[in-house]
């Protein structure tokens, strides 16, 4: 209702991406920060294109073991594996010069997106939601890019529809987002609707 008085708003003009289409304070907040428009990057303040997976009784079962060990019986742990990055520093080094006279720097994290990328191509299961009485696959990638700020807290400006972009526009956008956040800049719709993260400790 605070909204609604202090803004004027129509809820029926505001596309909800909650559940069964319901309109969420983000979306709202999304709405009156865009000027009244959904808009923003690609798909931010909308509902990300997606399709059902119903469930069968072998995978609600898993998901029901795995809460409970989660919860009650079984430690957490990290994986940590080791790569060989001979390749991609290779190409780092080559083409960082000529990126940087267009004023992008190129970095690896630019890279870690485009293979996440690639890889929920390959395996779309991975970018979804868990409901439950199914998976929610999402269409479009939208890899959130877990950023420090100065104020010591963490923030994940949204690349969105990563699958589309090229080496050099991810490294040009998440320069742009990152350096945002940073900046305390970034607008409630640039923080929205992430489908995958990505952390560089």
């Amino acid at each position: 209702m605070l909204f609604r008085s202090k803004h004027d708003l129509d809820i029926a003009q505001i596309r909800g991406t909650g559940q069964g289409g319901r309109v969420t304070v983000a979306d709202i907040e999304g709405f009156v920060a865009g000027g009244g428009e959904a808009g923003g990057q690609a798909q931010a303040g909308t509902k990300i294109p997606s399709r059902l997976v119903p469930h069968n009784a072998m995978r609600k079962g898993i998901a029901s073991h795995m809460v409970e060990s989660l919860l009650k019986n079984a430690p957490h742990v990290t994986a940590i594996h080791e790569l060989d990055f001979t390749a991609i520093i290779s190409h780092l080094n080559r083409h960082k010069d000529g990126f940087q006279a267009q004023g992008i720097k190129l970095t690896f994290t630019a890279y870690f997106v485009a293979a996440a990328a690639q890889a929920i191509a390959a395996v779309p299961s991975i970018n979804s939601r868990w409901h439950d009485d199914a998976l929610e696959v999402f269409s479009d990638c939208n890899i959130g890019i877990i950023t420090a700020v100065d104020a010591g807290g963490l923030l994940a400006p949204v690349l969105y529809q990563a699958q589309t972009m090229d080496l050099e526009t991810i490294a040009k956008t998440m320069q742009d987002i990152t350096g945002k956040a940073r900046r305390s800049e970034l607008s409630p719709h640039e923080t929205h609707n992430s489908t995958f993260a990505i952390t560089n400790h």
